[in-house]
C-alpha cells in the first residue's frame, strides 16, 4: 500500500515515511490541541455569560497582542538555522546557536510582563473594559511570560525528528488545561476562577516542555556551559536579519489576529466579541488538517532546500494543495448544511447568529489551509523582507473593512475583514512564488521564479 501510495506521488520512501510519520504526530498533537480548545470555548460559554465570556476573550487578547507584537518567530529560526549550523558548526556551534534564542526569549519575556504592566490599564480602558479587570490581565499575562521563555523548545524537538515526544508533552499539558477547566466549572464557574485556571495552565506547560528541552539538549551531547555565543557570529547577521523580519512579519500576523478583538470590543461590545470569537474557533477548524502538515513539511522544506532537492520539493508541495483542497470542499460544505444546528447544540442559541460569520471567515481560513506551504517556501528562499510588506497590505486593508463594516454588520463585518487578510495574503504569497526566480545551491532545478533575498 505504502510503495503504491510512493509511486502515485511520486516521492521517495525516505522522504514520504519522514513526513507521513512526523505529520502522524503532529496530527495527533492538533488534534488534542483543536480538541481541547474547541471543548474549553464550549464550557466558557456554557458556564459565562455572553459578556462575561467576551471580557475573558478580550483580557486574553489583549496579553497575546503584547507578546506577539515582540515576538522573533524563534521557534521558526531554530527550523531554518539548525541544520545550516549543525552542519558547518557543529555541536558546539548549535548549542550557541540554541543559548542565543533561549536568552532572546528570556529577555521577549520579562520585556513584554513590564508592558502589560505599565499599560494595561489604558488598553482596558480603550478596549471599553473597567479598571477591575487589571489584576486579572497581569494573572493571565505573567503565565504567558512563562510560557514565552519556551516559545522555541518544540521547534528543536521537530528539527530533529523528536515529534513524538513534543506531542506528548504538549498533549499531557493540554490535557491537564482541560482538566483544570472542567474543574473550575463544576465547582466555582468564575470569570476570576477560569483566569487563575487558564495562567496555571500556561505554567504546567512551560515547566513540561522546558524539563524535556533540557533532556534533549544533554542527550544529544550539547553543553551549555561550553557553547559560547560568539562561536555564531559568522552567521550573526542572517539570523538578525531573519528575526527581525520575521518579527515584523509577525507582528502585522498579531495585529490580524488579536487587535482586532480589541477593535471589535471598543466598537460594539463583549457580546459581539464571544460571537466573533466563537465564529474564529469554529472556522479554525479548517487548520487542523493544514497545521500538522506545516509543522511536519517545514523542516522537510529547509532541508530539501538546503540539499538542492527542488524536485521533490515541488511534488511534495502539490500533492499535498490538492489532498486539502478536497478536505477544504467536503468540510465547508458539510458546514454550511449543519452549522446553525451545531451552533444551537453546543455553544447555546444565543450564538446562533455565528453561522453566517462561520461562513464568511471559511473563505479565509480555506485558502490559508490548501496553501500553507507558500509561507514557509517563502521563508527558506529567504523572501522573510517580502513577507513583512504583504503583512502590511493586508492588515491596512483589514483595518479599513473593520471600521468601516463592524458598525453596520457587526459581527459579520469583523469576519468578512479577517477574511479579506486572509485572501489578500495568500493570494500575494502565491504570486511572489510565481514571478520570481530563485539562485539555489548546488545548481539545483528552479521552483517556479523565485529570487532570494541577496538579490533584493
Amino acid at each position: 500500500m505504502i510503495s503504491t501510495v510512493v509511486r502515485i506521488f511520486g516521492w521517495s520512501n525516505t522522504i514520504f515515511r519522514s513526513v507521513l510519520k512526523n505529520t502522524g504526530w503532529a496530527a495527533v498533537g492538533q488534534m488534542v490541541a483543536a480538541g481541547v480548545t474547541f471543548l474549553e470555548t464550549i464550557i466558557l460559554a456554557r458556564f459565562l455569560s455572553l459578556t462575561d465570556f467576551g471580557i475573558l476573550v478580550t483580557l486574553t487578547a489583549t496579553a497575546e497582542l503584547v507578546y506577539g507584537l515582540l515576538d522573533f518567530r524563534s521557534g521558526e529560526a531554530v527550523v531554518k538555522f539548525v541544520p545550516e549550523i549543525r552542519a558547518s558548526g557543529g555541536k558546539r556551534a548549535e548549542a550557541a546557536f540554541l543559548k542565543l534564542i533561549s536568552l532572546i526569549d528570556l529577555c521577549v519575556s520579562v520585556f513584554g510582563f513590564l508592558i502589560i504592566a505599565a499599560v494595561g490599564r489604558r488598553i482596558l480602558s480603550w478596549a471599553g473594559l473597567q479598571n477591575d479587570y487589571v489584576f486579572s490581565l497581569l494573572i493571565i499575562s505573567f503565565a504567558l511570560a512563562g510560557r514565552s521563555t519556551t516559545r522555541s523548545f518544540g521547534s528543536y524537538f521537530r528539527i530533529c525528528g523528536r515529534f513524538n515526544q513534543a506531542t506528548i508533552v504538549g498533549s499531557v499539558a493540554l490535557l491537564a488545561r482541560l482538566i483544570l477547566t472542567i474543574a473550575v466549572a463544576l465547582l466555582r464557574p468564575s470569570l476570576s476562577a477560569f483566569v487563575i485556571a487558564s495562567a496555571f495552565a500556561n505554567l504546567l506547560y512551560a515547566l513540561s516542555i522546558g524539563l524535556a528541552f533540557v533532556w534533549a539538549f544533554q542527550h544529544d551531547g550539547l553543553e551549555w556551559h561550553n557553547s559560547p555565543i560568539c562561536l555564531v557570529r559568522e552567521s550573526r547577521r542572517s539570523i538578525a536579519t531573519f528575526l527581525v523580519s520575521t518579527n515584523f512579519a509577525g507582528t502585522l500576523k498579531t495585529l490580524s489576529t488579536r487587535l482586532d478583538t480589541l477593535i471589535i470590543a471598543g466598537l460594539t461590545a463583549p457580546g459581539m466579541v464571544a460571537i466573533y470569537k466563537m465564529a474564529a474557533r469554529l472556522s479554525g477548524t479548517l487548520l487542523l488538517f493544514s497545521d500538522p502538515l506545516l509543522v511536519a513539511v517545514y523542516p522537510e522544506i529547509s532541508h530539501l532546500h538546503t540539499n538542492g532537492q527542488i524536485s521533490v520539493l515541488r511534488r511534495l508541495i502539490r500533492n499535498m494543495t490538492l489532498i486539502l483542497a478536497a478536505f477544504a470542499a467536503v468540510l465547508v460544505g458539510g458546514f454550511m448544511a449543519t452549522g446553525s444546528w451545531i451552533l444551537g447544540v453546543l455553544a447555546g442559541p444565543e450564538y446562533r447568529p455565528a453561522y453566517p460569520v462561520v461562513l464568511v471567515m471559511f473563505l479565509g481560513s480555506a485558502l490559508a489551509m490548501i496553501f500553507f506551504w507558500a509561507r514557509p517556501l517563502l521563508l527558506v528562499r529567504g523572501y522573510a523582507y517580502t513577507l513583512v510588506w504583504i503583512h502590511i497590505i493586508a492588515l491596512v486593508l483589514q483595518f479599513v473593512a473593520l471600521y468601516g463594516l463592524v458598525p453596520i454588520m457587526g459581527a459579520l463585518g469583523a469576519g468578512l475583514a479577517l477574511a479579506l487578510y486572509s485572501v489578500v495574503c495568500v493570494g500575494l504569497f502565491l504570486f511572489v512564488i510565481v514571478t520570481r526566480t530563485d539562485h539555489r545551491p548546488g545548481g539545483a532545478e528552479p521552483v517556479g521564479r523565485l529570487r532570494t533575498y541577496a538579490e533584493y
